[in-house]
């Protein structure tokens, strides 16, 4: 297994050299950057996907429990962290707000309004 390993290590490896050689070193340089920043840029966006989805999650269910609890929705989001329903709002992962329907107990994201949970 370990001789597997460091024969395809090899084999990366001297692919790499034949592509540098080949391509020219700037030219290699230039797609391993934009492959990596876009790897990194997507991985990203999908970490703050799943969060906002979390969070979305945590906050429909604290409205929930304060709506069980007290017989009505909350005023407000703030309103649920200062009755002790969620320990504090979560930031927005985009960078945008959570927009929140006092009469309905809906809660969205400004950046992602068309994701609804369950």
């Amino acid at each position: 297994m370990k001789y597997l390993m460091k024969e395809t290590l090899l084999t990366i490896m001297i692919i790499l050299f034949c592509l540098i050689g080949i391509t020219g070193c700037d030219a290699f340089r230039s797609w391993f950057d934009k492959t990596a920043t876009t790897t990194v840029i997507d991985s990203r966006q999908s970490a703050n996907l799943a969060k906002l989805k979390a969070d979305l999650r945590t906050i429909q269910r604290s409205v929930q429990v304060f709506n069980a609890q007290n017989g009505r929705y909350p005023d407000s989001l703030d309103e649920l962290a200062r009755k002790g329903a969620i320990a504090r709002i979560p930031r927005e992962p985009f960078g945008g707000e959570w927009l929140y329907d006092q009469y309905s107990g809906g809660v969205k994201s400004s950046t992602h309004p068309d994701i609804v949970l369950d």
